[in-house]
């Protein structure tokens, strides 16, 4: 397993799967475990992409990282991992959780072509992870914004969070015949 925070250099390769992993700043204890219960699974192409750096002092150069890295990344194997701890309102994530939400369903476009109709993939469906814990501020919030978005929520702790983010590895690993 690779992680990639601010400033560090990643170079692709066809086999990776990439996570982006969103959640609080407040207090970054889930991190670690988050990682840890990853790092326990020996996932050789995981590629965690994690915004959290103490070294950065501008919140809109990270901000700007996060959204860059979502952007560059999001038509790859790739997961959405978002997970809402019990210590801030987390607004950002609000805001990430919003925009993959709609990403993350595939999107397809029927194109008329003389006499026949071709259905053209559009967008890459990938995977919507989100945890939160149950005492997360905006716990409610989070649930009707999932539950209009039609993406699955469940309650949890980061390592909860990290066994889901496994899955949809595994998964999308099967889905690539790798």
């Amino acid at each position: 397993m690779q992680v990639i925070t601010f400033s560090d250099e990643y170079k692709p390769s066809p086999n990776d799967v990439l996570c982006f992993m969103g959640g609080g700043m407040g207090n970054t204890d889930w991190h670690d475990i988050f990682l840890d219960t990853l790092k326990a699974q020996n996932f050789r192409h995981l590629v965690v992409i994690n915004p959290y750096n103490p070294n950065i002092t501008s919140a809109f150069a990270q901000i700007q990282w996060e959204f860059e890295m979502l952007n560059k990344y999001i038509d790859k194997a790739f997961i959405f991992s978002m997970y809402f701890d019990k210590y801030t309102d987390q607004p950002i994530s609000m805001y990430e959780l919003g925009r993959a939400s709609v990403l993350s369903k595939p999107q397809y476009v029927t194109v008329g072509c003389e006499s026949k109709e071709t259905t053209v993939y559009t967008r890459y469906g990938f995977p919507c992870i989100v945890t939160v814990d149950p005492r997360a501020p905006k716990a409610e919030d989070i649930k009707i914004q999932c539950g209009l978005a039609k993406v699955d929520m469940i309650s949890g702790d980061a390592k909860v969070h990290a066994l889901r983010v496994a899955s949809a590895y595994t998964d999308i690993r099967h889905q690539m015949g790798i």
